[in-house]
């Protein structure tokens, strides 16, 4: 499967090593399930770093500027890369979560 092989032909594959029609379907079948249940998780762990690294960017800018804003003017931190792709890593973690 990780290699692209349709899962009919996976079950043509077991069921011409040995294996009965009926098993050769109920192993793609837990293959499929465990597959869909790793893209799912990989998907929420991605969204979590995600969400942390664009909240943790968002955090440091406003910290940074409402200092700057207290001392009277100056420089501030804008961590627009971890917002950015904080931000990117999230949705991309939502798809795939989604399975799609």
């Amino acid at each position: 499967m990780r290699s692209g092989i349709a899962p009919t032909v996976i079950e043509k594959n077991l069921t011409q090593r040995g294996l009965d029609t009926e098993a050769a379907a109920i192993v793609v079948s837990n293959l499929m399930q465990a597959k869909a249940k790793a893209l799912k998780d990989a998907g929420r762990k991605n969204m979590l770093y995600g969400a942390l690294w664009c909240i943790g960017g968002i955090v440091v800018t406003a910290l940074s500027y409402q200092a700057a804003a207290n001392a009277g003017g100056g420089k501030y931190v804008l961590a627009w890369g971890a917002i950015v792709f904080g931000g990117i890593q999230f949705f991309r973690g939502m798809i795939q979560s989604l399975g799609r």
